[in-house]
């Protein structure tokens, strides 16, 4: 069953002339008990984690989730390996993972596996409209997302977010 969608925010610092990306910001919106086929906003859904094992902790609820409800939660997100590379390590030193489906250059779902189980399933959504997230949103008859990310802004996970990007990234996951 749908159990999130799940996003990354980045910022960019330059070290010795190169230009090094980092995560700021974990978004987890919690689709577990939403209606999707009429899927009304729920901004208090959204979880912001601004570290790696924040993250991490709400994935593992997902799954005691399921273990509960007998069910594999599916994990959305758009552009799946690059929001999964801050946290796979870590998610590889808890769970085995394997690609269940792919080409020869993307995972469109990576499975986590605890011993012969598969206890949550990453699903990459960028494929169902690859021109981007507002794109799918009007695909679906949902009105356009507004806002942006300042990528110019140099950020640590203990920057506090403005109200804008509160709103922002709640809208993006």
């Amino acid at each position: 069953r749908i159990a999130a969608s799940f996003d990354t925010e980045t910022t960019n610092i330059e070290i010795n002339g190169e230009w090094r990306a980092y995560p700021v910001l974990f978004i987890i919106h919690d689709l577990r008990y939403a209606r999707l086929a009429a899927y009304e906003e729920d901004p208090g859904a959204t979880v912001f984690k601004r570290d790696e094992e924040g993250a991490l902790e709400v994935f593992d609820l997902f799954i005691a989730w399921g273990r509960e409800e007998d069910c594999i939660p599916v994990v959305c997100a758009y552009n799946l390996l690059f929001d999964l590379q801050p946290i796979m390590w870590s998610l590889r030193q808890r769970y085995e993972m394997k690609v269940n489906a792919q080409s020869s250059t993307h995972a469109y779902t990576v499975d986590l596996y605890d011993g012969d189980s598969c206890v949550m399933r990453f699903w990459d959504t960028y494929y169902l409209e690859m021109r981007g997230l507002s794109a799918m949103g009007v695909t679906a008859g949902m009105e356009k997302v507004t806002g942006d990310w300042d990528y110019s802004l140099v950020r640590t996970p203990e920057t506090a977010l403005s109200d804008d990007e509160r709103f922002y990234a709640g809208r993006d996951t």
